[in-house]
């Protein structure tokens, strides 16, 4: 059973906008003309941008309002493609064009600014690594299952299989626990599988960045760590999640951990401590455990 006990260490609270007409006269409507479209940024999606907008020829373009941030891109075309000229003042400005784009800089450079990142931390039987962290095999499971630049192959898989002598450092890694006497002799094997998507390798290194972060703060071993980044409107924007999966041939699974509020707390601020990668990064996080084992 999963028991979901969520909690922001961050909270950011993003408003913001710019209302953009367009006229069919070329001084806004001073010269007799009249309004053909009104634009707003918060518009159409969950990015604050008004996406493509095109009703028509304009011959001037008024910004009514316009919070820091926030711009219009003008077009000659209706299709957003020929870019003439951005305006993000409270003027009026003359330009001949057909379409237009107005958004927030700050969600454009990064798609995750107004997200969430939810982690997710399971619980494991055993793993054995044989003396090497989760962390670095977590790099090279990534590296060689998402390599595709949007999406992670869940049956492109690391297998990592041993003999346990009492001098390896796997030793030490839960075996002792359960039975001392097993790491004499005991065959293990452990599988690492990766699964996700996201839209380019800046989001899927950062996603790689918050599982490695935190692996560190929670008590080893663990089962699965999962992010799921969401935006405003709780639509998923990216995902990645790695599963462990580790089987001796004798020794039975010790119980699994607790994920207190007090290690929420801990897992959630270190999140805040990891640098954006390309410019993507979120600002909320919210860390949830599966306490079953």
């Amino acid at each position: 059973m999963e028991i979901f006990l969520c909690l922001s260490s961050l909270i950011l609270a993003v408003a913001g906008d710019i209302s953009l007409q367009t006229f069919n006269d070329d001084n806004c409507g001073g010269g007799g003309g009249t309004a053909i479209q009104n634009i707003h940024a918060n518009g159409k999606d969950t990015t604050d941008s008004s996406g493509c907008q095109a009703q028509g020829q304009f011959n001037s373009v008024n910004v009514v309002s316009v919070d820091s941030g926030f711009q219009c891109n003008i077009y000659g075309d209706s299709a957003c493609q020929n870019f003439l000229e951005t305006v993000s003042t409270v003027a009026c400005t003359p330009v001949i064009g057909q379409a237009a784009i107005c958004f927030n800089q700050a969600a454009f450079d990064n798609p995750f600014v107004e997200s969430t990142s939810n982690v997710a931390v399971g619980a494991l039987a055993i793993q054995i690594f044989g003396g090497d962290t989760l962390q670095n095999q977590i790099n090279n499971v990534v590296n060689q299952a998402c390599a595709s630049g949007t999406a992670c192959d869940p049956t492109n898989t690391l297998v990592l299989s041993q003999t346990i002598s009492p001098s390896n450092i796997a030793c030490n890694e839960g075996l002792q626990l359960i039975d001392p006497g097993a790491c004499s002799s005991e065959d293990c094997t452990t599988t690492i599988a990766m699964s996700g998507g996201f839209n380019d390798n800046n989001q899927r290194d950062y996603m790689k960045g918050l599982m490695q972060k935190a692996l560190d703060t929670v008590p080893s071993p663990v089962s699965f760590v999962g992010v799921q980044v969401v935006d405003k409107d709780k639509a998923v924007q990216a995902s990645m999640t790695v599963s462990v999966n580790s089987q001796c041939t004798s020794v039975p699974p010790p119980s699994g951990f607790q994920c207190s509020d007090a290690l929420k707390d801990t897992v959630s601020a270190a999140l805040a401590t990891v640098p954006g990668v390309g410019g993507v990064s979120s600002l909320v996080f919210q860390v949830a455990c599966d306490v079953a084992g």
